[in-house]
């Protein structure tokens, strides 16, 4: 079951949070991204 939900979110939730955050913020959010894990 939590496998399913970890691909659930991944798929519907933060990847499509990522484009946003990407277009909006573009190198400063890739940046973040290299420093920060996704999942704690």
């Amino acid at each position: 079951m939590i496998p399913l939900f970890i691909l659930y979110m991944n798929n519907f939730q933060i990847e499509p949070e990522e484009d946003v955050l990407e277009a909006m913020f573009g190198d400063e959010f890739r940046e973040y991204c290299r420093k920060v894990r996704r999942w704690c």
